[in-house]
């Protein structure tokens, strides 16, 4: 057989977030979706709330962190596509 690779992304929205896990046949294009896991509510929620918004996020990760122990490598690369401004009314 040959050797896996995976690919992780965590997509912190509004209306939740949510882990993607893709694996591929190294030296292979294609992609396949091995896990999807959404948490709600959405970052948005946790705006007086950092603490729990970082746990949240932090369950996800720890969830991704569980694929390919099995001797495959797991690939970590971060990117953001946008951004979320929140006005801090006591300033």
């Amino acid at each position: 057989t040959s050797e896996c690779e995976y690919g992780i992304a965590i997509d912190a929205g509004s209306s939740g977030t949510r882990l993607h896990v893709y694996k591929r046949r190294e030296g292979h294009g294609l992609l396949k979706e091995v896990l999807q896991k959404k948490v709600t509510p959405g970052i948005s929620s946790y705006v007086n709330d950092l603490k729990q918004l970082s746990s949240s996020i932090s369950d996800l990760a720890r969830l991704a962190e569980t694929i390919g122990q099995d001797g495959q490598k797991l690939h970590t690369r971060s990117s953001s596509t946008g951004c979320l401004i929140v006005p801090n009314p006591g300033r």
